[in-house]
């Protein structure tokens, strides 16, 4: 059978040189745009952030990234319909994006659309389960749905990797008491006392403490 001809050297290096060339224009276009608006984003220098990202997609309307990042500089604005608007156009062309499926998850959580929240959230913790915010905004979806039981894992992920957070081990507190797991409670609401004793959550663990102390630490509360 005769061979087909070959293009030029037969090496394909014009849809190489294609290739490399579209590349340095992708990596141009974050380094001059994307990078300095994640920055400004940082910063809280909203309005810079939004005319970077703005000429990023400008120059390049195929990257994932450039969009979410949009979807959150709208999301601190409170401007929901645009928020969405950007993250979904970023699943568009991946979907599976994490960032923006997390996006759409911050988004529900605030607008107290927690079921939502939680199909987003979820689907964000599959993808990465090292998302800490995605986690803990997971297990407060359920919490404030009263699903106490599922909270838990969640929120023990976020107590994991923040243990001096000050405000987690009260709920988890809430959560296992809400599932008669009064031990678990109790250890929760002692470190809730340990890392924020004089909020409300941590004036609601002491209490807590005070009251089940005799049953949980006995010989403690003889030697006073």
């Amino acid at each position: 059978t005769p061979r087909s001809a070959m293009a030029g050297d037969g090496s394909n290096r014009a849809a190489y040189q294609s290739m490399t060339t579209s590349l340095r224009r992708t990596h141009k276009v974050y380094t001059e745009y994307y990078d300095k608006a994640a920055r400004a984003f940082e910063k809280n220098r909203i309005a810079e952030a939004n005319n970077l990202i703005s000429r990023a997609i400008a120059e390049d309307r195929h990257q994932p990234p450039f969009y979410a990042l949009a979807g959150f500089i709208y999301l601190k604005q409170n401007h929901h319909g645009d928020a969405e608007r950007y993250f979904r156009a970023a699943l568009s062309l991946q979907g599976t994006y994490q960032p923006a499926i997390r996006g759409l998850g911050m988004m529900n959580y605030r607008k107290q659309n927690y079921a939502a929240a939680i199909e987003n959230m979820r689907q964000a913790v599959q993808i990465f389960p090292g998302d800490v915010t995605a986690q803990r905004l997971l297990g407060l979806s359920y919490y404030r749905t009263g699903n106490y039981r599922a909270a838990i894992n969640p929120l023990q992920t976020v107590a994991q990797a923040s243990p001096k957070n000050k405000t987690i081990h009260g709920i988890l507190g809430q959560c296992y008491e809400n599932v008669n797991d009064q031990r678990a409670a109790y250890e929760q609401y002692k470190l809730q006392v340990q890392a924020a004793p004089e909020s409300d959550a941590g004036r609601l663990a002491a209490a807590r403490v005070q009251a089940w102390k005799p049953r949980f630490e006995p010989e403690q509360t003889q030697k006073k």
